[in-house]
């Protein structure tokens, strides 16, 4: 059994106390497990169901989410609040010194709830967001009364070459661990990672080598920092090369298997959410296809954004209403029908850069 104030790196523990690097090493386990639980899963459902990004109203002064999303995003709040408390139960010993353990549940369940708030509709709010934030480098820059007095642990250093190198670095230096990065890569997960890889790769090679003292153990990870240090670019090229690749393989694989109705749908349900994401409305009057936006919005765009808005819209007639004619197409005021873009043979594409506002 840990005692009150001695060290504890475990990640679900509330005995003993938490150094800062520990507990910002927590941090990043939670953000993996969240990416696995709750962002990744999320972006793959919205990527391919892709009409359901119309049930969320993120332009309006007060965003609104579909009632899915809403108990998703609470769900993974509740498991994130409870991996954390174990973490600030710890880090908030260390920073007191309290010795009622009550009372420092009670002021670390307290931060939790905190934290929870930013995953509940009260989250799109920037407060909430803040507080979690300063609850985190309060948590992180605070000296420990206790750690202060411990002495220093001279293994522990930032390893740049397990931070660029991971799971390559772990072959050489025999630690398994670091090919969790294969699986992560695909996931919003693999940059925390690779933090950890970093953070604890000292750590765990003085933990797995055999007679090595710590100066050995330095001189030798800086050697393989600088290797790792060059070889990086060329490592992440290749790698971006083979992930285009395996992401063409998949693609080419889904659209040999997946009936062509069905891929026609997908682009047309992509095409409708990119329109309806960008314009008010849609009509078609006398024989045109007129699309509203808000000059508000359109005079914020830069001159190229209008340009592709007007593609957008052209696109949009071709793929759905089958209209090969640009001059079809127009683009007006939503305040007060005003022009803002149309197409000419001859003059190409017509800008209204300057519409009248609310």
């Amino acid at each position: 059994m840990v005692s009150n104030f001695e060290k504890n790196d475990k990640f679900m523990s509330c005995e003993g106390i938490l150094y800062r690097r520990d507990f910002f090493v927590n941090i990043l386990i939670i953000k993996i497990i969240e990416s696995l639980i709750w962002v990744t899963p999320c972006m793959y459902f919205l990527f391919t169901n892709p009409k359901l990004i119309l049930d969320f109203n993120l332009n309006s002064p007060n965003p609104t989410y579909p009632f899915w999303f809403v108990v998703w995003e609470c769900l993974a709040g509740i498991v994130v609040s409870v991996l954390y408390f174990p973490s600030i139960v710890r880090r908030m010993r260390d920073i007191t010194a309290f010795e009622d353990n009550q009372k420092l549940n009670f002021i670390s369940a307290v931060l939790s709830v905190l934290i929870f708030m930013v995953y509940t509709p009260a989250g799109s709010n920037y407060l909430a967001k803040w507080i979690f934030l300063i609850i985190n480098i309060v948590l992180l820059a605070t000296n420990g009364k206790i750690s202060a007095q411990k002495p220093k642990d001279e293994v522990i250093k930032f390893n740049w070459g397990a931070f660029f190198g991971t799971w390559i670095w772990g072959i050489f230096n025999k630690i398994k661990k670091t090919f969790l990065i294969i699986p992560l890569f695909f996931t919003f997960a693999w940059f925390p990672f690779m933090l950890i890889c970093g953070l604890k790769g000292n750590q765990w090679v003085y933990e797995n080598a055999e007679n090595i003292d710590i100066e050995g153990l330095h001189k030798a990870q800086h050697e393989q920092a600088k290797l790792w240090t060059i070889l990086f670019p060329f490592l992440f090229f290749l790698t971006s090369i083979f992930t285009g690749i395996s992401i063409g393989q998949t693609l080419k694989y889904f659209v040999k298997t997946t009936p062509k109705p069905k891929i026609i749908k997908l682009l047309n349900d992509y095409s409708e959410v990119a329109v309806k994401s960008t314009f008010e409305s849609i009509k078609y009057e006398n024989g045109t296809y007129n699309f509203y936006i808000s000059p508000i919005n359109w005079k914020a765009n830069s001159q190229k954004s209008r340009v592709n808005c007007f593609k957008l819209a052209n696109d949009y007639t071709k793929m759905i209403y089958k209209n090969e004619d640009a001059e079809k197409v127009f683009i007006y005021s939503s305040f007060n029908k005003e022009l803002l873009a149309k197409y000419k043979k001859n003059d190409g594409i017509y800008i209204n850069s300057n519409p009248a506002t609310p």
